[in-house]
């Protein structure tokens, strides 16, 4: 409402400002203007043959000139002879003094009906830095349990991806596997599944397949709570660069102790799930030789291979 207020102000300004000088009372009729404008064409007719005798102008051009300038004051002649039967009336017609303001109303009225926001109201939706500030300090020195439910709170009034990962992470290191694996889906659903999020999320499947006590297909080595805790808390860069590094730990173990097939197993899904595709075919390689003539090992490293497309 206050903008349409000022919006009315503001075109009344303006309409004042432009009809002043219509409005005024002139002192120019249309006659005394046409008469300047024939004197002065007038003039310019005489100078055309002052040019002519200068030398500065030739016969054609001057011919041309003049006839324009002839057929100029034969129009103006005949305004004037409508004049001597309408009477005169003032330089600047009256149907000019009141269009311009209608132009300018409907102009600026209807423009910014169109392409205006007249019922914009102001949301300041932008968290104030004391917010954000406080937010940090949750995030660095609060429990799982504040953490979880103040992103709870303002992921209900604005949902944000990375928000929602920070969350499944809490919710992951409670042991909320489920809605943990929700918040990750939220965050798909906004970022048209981002790859690197569908990697995290996928890991997280394995861990909890891995904490339920199902098969060992996880995509990354054998971990203890304490490690679970560790690597739940960091973020997304420091989580990938230690599970790289405990996957690399345990292709160096594996290459000590090679008589580990469950080792191979999740060191050949953790090679593919990390995009290392080759890496892993090595490891599926080094696992069949060492197994070989074993059918049992051999059975699941060729199943594992077929899942993941290996040769």
């Amino acid at each position: 409402m206050m903008t349409l207020v000022i919006l009315a102000v503001l075109m009344a300004l303006t309409l004042l400002v432009v009809m002043s000088p219509l409005m005024r009372p002139s002192t120019i009729t249309a006659r005394a203007s046409l008469n300047r404008e024939l004197e002065a064409s007038k003039a310019q007719l005489e100078q055309i043959k002052a040019e002519v005798e200068s030398g500065f102008l030739d016969e054609d051009g001057a011919r041309r000139a003049r006839r324009a300038m002839e057929r100029r004051i034969l129009k103006l002649g005949e305004r004037l002879d409508a004049l001597d039967k309408d009477g005169d009336e003032p330089a600047l017609a009256n149907w000019i003094r009141y269009s311009v303001p209608a132009v300018i109303v409907l102009v600026a009225g209807g423009g910014y009906a169109l392409v205006g926001q007249p019922f914009y109201e102001r949301n300041d939706t932008q968290p104030p830095a004391e917010a954000t500030n406080a937010l940090v300090e949750l995030l660095q020195n609060g429990t799982p349990e504040e953490i979880e439910r103040v992103l709870s709170a303002r992921l209900a009034e604005e949902p944000d991806p990375i928000a929602y990962m920070v969350l499944g992470r809490v919710q992951i290191e409670q042991g909320k596997f489920d809605e943990g694996l929700a918040s990750y889906d939220a965050a798909l659903e906004l970022t048209n599944n981002d790859p690197r999020i569908v990697e995290e999320r996928q890991m997280v499947v394995d861990y909890i397949a891995q904490a339920r006590g199902q098969a060992p297909n996880s995509a990354a080595p054998d971990i203890s709570d304490e490690q679970r805790r560790a690597i739940t808390s960091m973020s997304q860069e420091d989580q990938q660069a230690q599970i790289r590094s405990m996957v690399e730990g345990l292709a160096i173990r594996l290459e000590d102790n090679p008589d580990d097939l469950t080792g191979w197993l999740r060191l050949i899904r953790a090679r593919t799930v990390l995009g290392e595709s080759e890496a892993a075919a090595e490891a599926l390689a080094s696992a069949r030789t060492f197994y070989a003539g074993n059918a049992e090992a051999e059975a699941q490293l060729n199943t594992l291979a077929a899942e993941l497309s290996l040769p």
